[in-house]
């Protein structure tokens, strides 16, 4: 099964079901394998004024997006309905579907541009 996940607008990944692709997976059934792109903080637009959050139309070529780095994670993302399915209450239900949708943090190895791995990341 895959899903996707969208991290603060600023990263976008699928997320893989390593148990669908092998039934005689020893994998947990709540752990699964996100692949994510986003870009570095060095994007920025043209006429952008950091202290007053304003826009400069008067600036040529204002609001054109400049910069920003491509980046690529591998992480592990978990399936919080499978790490949860005990919650079978109707409040419980809701509550797990919610949370699903949150990239926990969780290890992740970025491989570009330059290889980093971090104990946790958002």
């Amino acid at each position: 099964m895959l899903g996707m996940m969208i991290t603060l607008i600023k990263h976008i990944g699928i997320v893989f079901d390593i148990n669908h692709f092998s039934k005689t997976c020893c994998w947990p059934e709540w752990l699964n394998i996100a692949i994510g792109f986003g870009l570095d903080d060095t994007q920025s637009l043209v006429g952008w004024d950091r202290e007053t959050q304003l826009l400069d139309m008067s600036i040529p070529n204002a609001g054109q997006k400049t910069g920003g780095n491509n980046e690529w994670y591998i992480a592990l993302d978990y399936d919080v309905s499978k790490l949860l399915k005990k919650w079978n209450s109707p409040a419980g239900k809701k509550i797990r579907y919610w949370l699903n949708y949150i990239h926990f943090p969780a290890p992740t190895i970025r491989i570009s541009p330059k290889l980093e791995f971090y104990p946790l990341f958002i």
